[in-house]
């Protein structure tokens, strides 16, 4: 390949138009509900950005819920004791 040359592809499949309904705006779209993805979504929202957060199935966590997936990185620290110090003054 030659610098800068563009691999263009050598087949179009024509579309016809279509509209899309838009069900909300926002300025960060997170796609995805596990560990990165509420990290990046706090971390976002924190900084004032206006955030929505999506998760294809009814929960968060991602494959350490769905999965059972244990985690060896420390969970009483960061964001994760933040939430469990919420929880405690909640009494739950």
């Amino acid at each position: 390949m030659v610098e800068n040359e563009i691999n263009l592809p050598k087949k179009m499949i024509p579309e016809p138009p279509r509209k899309t309904p838009v069900v909300a705006e926002t300025e960060v779209l997170v796609c995805g509900g596990g560990f990165a993805g509420v990290a990046a979504a706090v971390a976002a929202a924190r900084n004032g950005a206006k955030v929505l957060l999506l998760e294809k199935d009814g929960y968060l966590g991602g494959l350490c819920t769905a999965g059972l997936v244990i985690t060896t990185p420390p969970l009483d620290n960061g964001l994760n004791a933040e939430i469990a110090r919420r929880l405690r003054e909640k009494g739950a």
